[in-house]
């Protein structure tokens, strides 16, 4: 009977739910710190364990054998995945493993999908060159300027705006949504307001080339995504967001000499993928690292689907407010 429950454990784990806790507010106001949510491993099918050491209570006994232990970080199955219900569709709320530490696992939202041309500009999303409409409220930084300091708090308190960064001083930064900023917009009590920005380096922490693209959380791009069976030409612009993808999860090895490229030793600039990657953002813009700062996450990180909150606490009190509560 004990081994029945084990085995049932064991694979509810494995191919049909799992618990994950949310250790950000990068997701705010989908997801915030203190939620624990549960995904689905079913929608998008599970995938299988490369090791032993990724199946739940067996890696214990695994871990107890030497020679074994001097593996654990060692792939001994090739990647795999059964059947879904369904596949990762835009605006999805997918956790994954990272795709530059599969020991750490993120959740963010799907912004784009296999073949798509993705852009930002200005802080909006351009989705082949169609604006992204964004299906929940993103907040963004803002360098707020108040007109009369000893009131500074009132607009804010006018938006019903809980976290911020006031210290009566003459500016503040605060995380609004765009209906905040458009009510904080039209107080009398402010002088301006400006969106910020802020760089981000994209490089290949993978490779021993030290180029790098230098882009922002308001202008990234474009740059296409990964599609399985589709081909994309190499340029000076791309080739360290893809020489990560091709080294690491693709078997192949680009280098860039002289401004030519080569795969596998052979001189080429253009590749066909043998998988489907993806572009994941927080909805959080400005305190997030997402896709924007480390690239495309591949088919075999996702995860699952996040489907609704369980329950959120914080400080040791429960929030009744997001219990059982619908991700969307």
């Amino acid at each position: 009977m004990l081994f029945i429950v084990l085995l049932l454990a064991i694979g509810t784990r494995l191919f049909l739910v799992e618990i994950y806790n949310i250790p950000s507010n990068s997701m705010k106001e989908s997801l915030v710190n203190g939620d624990i949510i549960l995904l689905s491993k079913l929608h998008y099918g599970p995938k299988l364990p490369d090791s032993p050491f990724k199946i739940p209570w067996v890696n214990f006994f695994v871990y107890m054998n030497d020679d074994a232990r001097k593996a654990i970080d060692s792939t001994w199955w090739p990647y795999n995945r059964l059947k879904g219900l369904t596949q990762v569709k835009k605006n999805d709320v997918v956790i994954f493993n990272h795709p530059e530490d599969s020991k750490y696992s993120y959740v963010k939202r799907c912004i784009g999908l296999p073949g798509e041309n993705i852009k930002i500009k200005k802080g909006e999303i351009y989705v082949n060159n169609s604006k992204y409409n964004d299906f929940v409220e993103i907040r963004y930084s803002y360098k707020v300027w108040h007109k009369n300091t000893t009131n500074s708090t009132t607009p804010l308190k006018a938006i019903k705006l809980i976290e911020n960064t006031i210290n009566n001083n003459k500016q503040d930064t605060l995380l609004l949504t765009h209906q905040q900023y458009k009510l904080l917009k039209k107080s009398d009590l402010i002088d301006s307001i400006k969106l910020l920005d802020y760089p981000i380096k994209i490089s290949n922490n993978f490779s021993k080339n030290k180029d790098s693209i230098i882009m922002s959380t308001n202008f990234w791009g474009p740059f296409q995504v990964p599609q399985k069976g589709k081909s994309i030409k190499l340029t000076t612009e791309n080739y360290i967001l893809y020489e990560k993808i091709l080294n690491v999860f693709e078997g192949k090895y680009l280098q860039k000499k002289d401004n030519r490229f080569y795969i596998d030793g052979v001189n080429s600039d253009n590749y066909r993928y043998k998988q489907n990657y993806y572009f994941m953002m927080g909805d959080n813009r400005h305190n997030s690292v997402d896709s924007r700062y480390w690239g495309f996450v591949p088919e075999q990180n996702i995860i699952g689907k996040a489907i609704f909150v369980l329950f959120s606490s914080k400080k040791g009190r429960i929030n009744w407010n997001r219990f059982m509560k619908i991700i969307e």
